[in-house]
């Protein structure tokens, strides 16, 4: 039975940059062998960085050469993968048998939390940006740190342009509802609570520990 698959999040691209591994074939958890054995498979893979004191690179260097790598690898690639930028993009890949593959930005750290840069990161096929990542930045506070620090004068300048480039952030409601009523400050727990949850509660699935599980016929909340 083929399987569509649409993962809204990896660091594959960060970890290609790391390691000099290929997107092809590599020791994470993404690459396009595996990939390609799905029926449908749509990836949006994420640009990750953060200041870099041992290198001396700024987020926004590593972002660039994050982002230099992606389409690196898109051209090395192109009869497996092809980037796309809106539905209609996916579905000709998927007629040609291909990956689908989006772009995203996580923390606008990375764009300096500058306009012109999210403008030009649209451009270039971004279609998703997180404000922030853990830590607090010109636009905003974070779950993590300054909580009571909501969307800066920059920061609500940022998400009106968002929307108006068509990232639409009340898509994404459901999930910050979550953060207002009920989740305590934290920076993700590597080994994933779901699954742990599941062995605790000796479920089948781990669907069953999820607050927000996803298959075919449930994207919301």
């Amino acid at each position: 039975m083929e399987i569509s698959v649409f993962d809204g999040h990896c660091d594959t691209i960060l970890r290609c940059w790391e390691t000099g591994q290929d997107l092809a074939d590599n020791d994470g958890a993404v690459d396009l062998t595996r990939g390609g054995r799905f029926g449908r498979y749509c990836q949006f893979f994420a640009l990750f960085s953060v200041d870099d004191p041992k290198t001396g690179k700024n987020a926004h260097q590593a972002y660039e050469e994050q982002y230099a790598l992606f389409c690196r690898q898109m051209e090395a690639h192109s009869d497996a993968v092809v980037q796309c930028r809106n539905g209609e993009d996916a579905q000709q890949a998927h007629r040609q048998g291909k990956i689908a593959a989006f772009l995203s930005v996580e923390g606008a750290h990375s764009l300096n939390c500058d306009l012109d840069q999210l403008r030009l990161a649209y451009a270039r096929g971004v279609r998703a940006v997180n404000l922030t990542w853990n830590n607090p930045n010109l636009l905003s506070g974070t779950n993590c740190q300054e909580r009571s620090r909501g969307l800066s004068g920059q920061g609500r300048a940022f998400v009106r342009e968002m929307e108006r480039l068509g990232m639409r952030p009340e898509e994404f409601e459901s999930c910050l509802m979550a953060h207002k009523y009920g989740l305590p400050p934290h920076g993700g727990l590597g080994i994933g609570l779901e699954r742990l949850t599941m062995k605790l509660c000796g479920l089948e699935n781990v669907r069953e520990a999820s607050l927000f599980p996803r298959d075919q016929s449930r994207l919301e909340p």
